[in-house]
């Protein structure tokens, strides 16, 4: 009797996580929209032949598995200012359940006063036509810093290529364990940082198109055995290092916006 009621915890969360995924799926359910929807029409660009995975091509480094710094973040101001141009989305994964880490880095740059938009993968091709319309307008949209987590990670990588099939250039993306197969990065000179952990359906590798000039870091976590899918976004030490990262490139104030209509 003991050892049922041990196991107890486990068969619940089991049964939770099992609940909530036949609810999500069904019709109108929250995750309904999860995959991640391509533009339409795809940029011209894709598909494109991506460069092999033994292989490094101009800006792609491809690197060995790396700890967790220990990075702490400066204290933010008691009264940030805006900084009045820039954009900064952050895309959660699957039904917005299982990428809270998101929510913190979020947070933590709004303290800062940065201009961050959160929510969830499926809202990427709204925040795109924006910016888009935004940069017609000669509004100040650059630079822009796309990160995401599972669905997110991918939706932010398809988001990079499709700003750039609209002449827009994005200048970081930050990925946490992408689950599809996404088309090659052609956003010839952004910036790309990826975690991921390769398992069974989950850990993406990214890869480059033969345009790619920018850089791509690849950084598997597979000898980290304390880091799966759904806490991979919560690295406190790589969050530090990714906003510390964003505060040093939004310290740049872009050019003037110089569009063609």
């Amino acid at each position: 009797m003991p050892s049922i009621f041990l196991r107890r915890p486990a068969l619940a969360a089991i049964a939770f996580v099992l609940l909530a995924l036949a609810v999500a799926t069904a019709p109108g359910g929250a995750f309904a929209d999860d995959p991640v929807k391509l533009p339409k029409p795809r940029p011209a660009a894709s598909p494109v032949k991506p460069v092999s995975a033994d292989k490094t091509a101009t800006g792609l480094d491809t690197s060995a598995a790396k700890a967790d710094p220990k990075v702490e973040l400066p204290p933010p101001p008691a009264n940030p200012k805006p900084y009045g141009y820039g954009r900064i989305i952050v895309l959660r994964g699957l039904g917005n359940i299982f990428s809270r880490g998101m929510d913190k880095m979020a947070k933590e740059m709004t303290a800062y006063g940065l201009p961050v938009q959160l929510a969830n993968h499926s809202r990427w091709h709204e925040f795109a036509d924006q910016i888009i319309a935004d940069y017609k307008a000669k509004k100040p949209v650059e630079p822009v810093i796309l990160i995401g987590h599972s669905l997110g990670a991918d939706a932010s990588l398809v988001m990079a290529n499709w700003l750039a099939h609209n002449g827009i250039k994005v200048r970081l993306v930050v990925a946490f364990d992408g689950v599809a197969d996404i088309l090659p990065i052609t956003n010839p000179t952004v910036e790309v940082i990826n975690y991921y952990k390769p398992t069974a359906g989950y850990g993406k590798k990214v890869v480059a198109a033969p345009n790619f000039k920018g850089t791509l870091v690849n950084i598997n976590m597979s000898d980290r055995h304390d880091i799966d899918h759904l806490n991979i976004d919560k690295m406190e030490g790589v969050q530090n290092e990714v906003i510390l990262k964003v505060l040093d490139i939004m310290k740049k104030k872009p050019p003037t916006v110089t569009a063609k209509n």
